[in-house]
């Protein structure tokens, strides 16, 4: 017993090797917000989240780059592999930028001793000085003890306090970030409501550019489309769809076609408007 404490010891101190950052400044960042049910968040001893920098420029291919992050932080795990696969990549600044947003992850997975960091926020935190933070955002259900010497629990006040209290020190960034907590944690929980069982209208709307895709979504369940309940049966006859079609056409709601989608888990359907 005595050893295995002496080795999460050591342990503890080889990963608080890794340096966050203490203040935001231009540049590209990568953020963590480990976050429980009771309020409490993963921060520094210096009651800041974890940050670590990725690129101290604001390179132009910084939104296509974060859209194919949003793909790697589907598998945390195999970060190392697509390392060493990106290293025989070209020395283009896109495949530059994305190895440096890959060690960063790895950084990060090497502080808190966990290959999942949870779920990339949809867009990153910007401020008025050119810095961007990327933030990845997981609940855990138990606070188990710190993984590295240089982090701790703390309740998410003691971050907004900290801010407050060296208002004129911390940056513009910084500030943000912990003031976007909130927000963060409420779209992370939001995104995982399910819908109960039942026939729905859904409104599906596309938005496309070159380099990015967008679908319209509501602010409380972003991970489903616009909808309105129409009853508890899911089944759908031809009769009903038809009626919903000729509803839709006579009213002008949209140039449309409808979409029948099928919800196995909770045995819903969807009637989707196509826009």
């Amino acid at each position: 017993q005595t050893s295995r404490k002496v080795q999460r010891t050591l342990s503890r101190i080889f990963r608080s090797s890794v340096k966050f950052v203490k203040n935001i400044r231009r540049g590209v960042y990568f953020a963590l917000l480990f976050y429980s049910a009771e309020g409490i968040v993963l921060s520094t001893v210096d009651d800041q989240l974890p940050i670590v920098e990725v690129d101290d420029g604001y390179p132009s291919s910084l939104m296509a780059d974060f859209q194919w992050l949003l793909k790697v932080g589907c598998t945390w795990e195999d970060i190392q592999l697509l390392q060493k696969e990106s290293s025989k990549a070209s020395s283009s600044s896109s495949a530059h930028l994305r190895h440096k947003l890959m060690a960063a992850v790895d950084a990060m997975q090497s502080a808190v001793g966990l290959k999942d960091l949870g779920q990339l926020h949809y867009e990153p935190i910007r401020d008025t000085q050119n810095s961007v933070v990327i933030v990845t955002v997981s609940c855990v259900t138990e606070c188990h003890s710190c993984p590295s010497v240089s982090l701790r629990w703390a309740k998410i006040g003691k971050l907004t306090k900290k801010q407050l209290a060296n208002s004129e020190e911390s940056s513009v960034g910084m500030k943000q970030v912990v003031a976007a907590i909130p927000q963060l944690i409420a779209f992370n929980q939001n995104r995982q409501c399910n819908l109960s069982r039942g026939l729905y209208l859904g409104y599906l709307k596309l938005e496309a550019s070159v380099d990015l895709l967008q679908v319209v979504v509501p602010l409380d369940m972003p991970s489903v489309l616009p909808h309105v309940k129409l009853r508890d049966n899911p089944n759908v006859s031809k009769s009903v769809f038809f009626a919903v079609t000729i509803v839709v056409v006579t009213q002008s709601i949209a140039t449309c076609s409808l979409l029948v989608y099928c919800h196995s888990r909770n045995k819903n359907w969807f009637l989707s408007l196509w826009y």
